[in-house]
């Protein structure tokens, strides 16, 4: 891991930090909050910690470590996961920019009540936050996300009255906070 850590910000370009954010060889941590539904009609909540590594102009790699909390309908679970992800930075104005990403995300989902499931999934998640940079080397952001699942294991006892489906996931409201170094 330390080895994949270390030819990423190789490549990068050497030296961390641009003037501006998204110019190559920017590193930058973030953390993403996210209200929503997931599944069938349960509300949710989550953070999602990370980084990305600019290695061109305008082109990030990088990934994030996901972690949610989900009820509903008598039902509660919590989903980990991690989620390698690549992003375009365009600027819209001086202190405005659009960063759309798409992660392909690995998750496990443990039930916590209702009875002993397990489900795995592997989903596309397409981003589309807009940034606002506050001051040099922070930003705020707030955009959508969609997550379509690709393919999904579930194993463990049944739950009564639940239906494991491939059915699309998506967030109304997905905040990040970040800076750049």
């Amino acid at each position: 891991m330390r080895i994949a850590i270390a030819v990423v910000l190789l490549s990068a370009g050497g030296a961390f930090g641009g003037e501006r954010f998204g110019e190559r060889g920017t590193v930058s941590p973030s953390g993403s909050v996210s209200l929503g539904f997931w599944g069938s009609g349960s509300n949710g909540s989550g953070l999602a910690p990370g980084a990305m590594v600019f290695v061109a102009d305008g082109l990030a790699v990088g990934g994030s470590a996901l972690l949610f909390y989900s009820s509903g309908s008598g039902l509660s679970y919590a989903t980990f996961g991690i989620a390698p992800s690549v992003g375009l930075n365009l600027w819209v104005r001086d202190r405005l920019s659009f960063f759309p990403q798409v992660s392909l995300q690995a998750t496990l989902r443990q039930f916590t009540s209702g009875g002993d499931v397990t489900q795995r999934e592997l989903a596309t998640t397409v981003y589309l936050p807009f940034l606002l940079h506050v001051t040099p080397h922070f930003f705020i952001g707030l955009g959508p996300s969609a997550s379509i699942p690709v393919a999904s294991r579930t194993t463990g006892s049944s739950i009564s009255g639940l239906t494991f489906g491939t059915g699309g996931n998506f967030v109304l409201l997905n905040s990040v906070i970040g800076g750049w170094f």
